[in-house]
């Protein structure tokens, strides 16, 4: 197993996309360390859903990313302390690290560092549109299309109070169908 990197936080790029209705400021807060901080504002800007989070990568000057939900709080500069050229690191908590094993697919919402260039979602659109599902479900799909780059740690996250509120994608009916639909289209990519 290769060691950690070290990196220098400046040279980091954090990305984070939001639906625009509530305060981020906390979020924005815990990533002034890094380099830059990039923002995807569903309000604001063409509402790509998550998919938002990768038109901010896109945006980035910097060729590491680290990106965490507009919802949660973590130890920016520990998460990227775990950093390793070409792996996807991928913050979870330990009950998410059970039920993702062996799926080939993690979250990265709980703050994640990775190389700008594992972004490239281009095997799954050669196949399947860019349609509202892949837009909903797109970090299932880049952790999949990284399945064997991953590092998986389990550092603290505080969720903030918006994370459960209604409105939130998990907590919307469609979340599981649009997780099996995904997952029956990785199955045959």
């Amino acid at each position: 197993m290769q060691a950690p990197v070290v990196i220098d936080l400046k040279l980091v790029s954090g990305v984070v996309v939001t639906r625009g209705n509530r305060d981020i400021h906390q979020v924005i807060d815990q990533m002034r360390c890094l380099g830059e901080v990039v923002v995807w504002d569903n309000s604001c800007e063409k509402n790509h859903l998550v998919y938002g989070r990768y038109k901010a990568i896109g945006r980035a000057k910097h060729d590491v990313i680290f990106t965490v939900d507009d919802d949660a709080l973590v130890d920016v500069a520990k998460i990227v302390s775990e950093y390793e050229p070409g792996k996807l690191v991928c913050n979870m908590k330990p009950g998410h690290h059970d039920a993702y094993r062996g799926t080939g697919i993690a979250l990265i919402g709980h703050g994640s560092v990775f190389d700008k260039s594992l972004v490239d979602f281009s095997a799954y659109l050669a196949r399947f549109p860019q349609d509202e599902v892949f837009e909903r479900e797109c970090d299932r799909v880049f952790t999949w299309l990284n399945r064997d780059r991953f590092k998986w740690i389990a550092l603290p996250i505080c969720d903030l109070e918006h994370a459960s509120q209604p409105g939130c994608m998990w907590m919307e009916p469609r979340h599981g169908d649009d997780l099996v639909e995904i997952k029956r289209r990785l199955a045959v990519l």
